[in-house]
């Protein structure tokens, strides 16, 4: 676990983009997400998609999609989760880790909160 995903988890407040929580990894997953959220929606383009989402999310499960776009700070730690389906306008204001259940549908415009 990286000294920022230990701030994440401890509860205590933190800001994302100061220069002492800055971890590498933040701009790529950011540029990552954009592109994500700015392929259409050809069969190359939904590919490229499932490839992105299996980089962001480290165990994306079996049959689960995320409509974009969707937002985040930070790479939500998930556990691994199958047949998910994440509606557009999904907002993870992850700073703990998001815990979501096989087999779930979530509606457009949702935000997730964890602290």
């Amino acid at each position: 676990m990286t000294d920022l995903e230990q701030k994440l988890n401890s509860g205590k407040v933190y800001q994302v983009i100061a220069q002492e929580n800055q971890d590498p990894r933040f701009y790529e997953y950011l540029e990552k997400m954009e592109k994500y959220n700015t392929l259409g929606y050809t069969e190359r383009a939904e590919k490229e998609k499932q490839q992105i989402l299996k980089e962001l999310f480290a165990e994306i499960g079996n049959n689960s999609y995320i409509q974009a776009p969707y937002h985040a700070m930070w790479e939500p730690a998930c556990p691994p989760w199958k047949n998910v389906y994440i509606n557009f306008n999904c907002t993870f204001v992850d700073d703990a880790q998001v815990y979501i259940g096989d087999d779930t549908l979530i509606a457009p415009n949702v935000t997730i909160i964890t602290a």
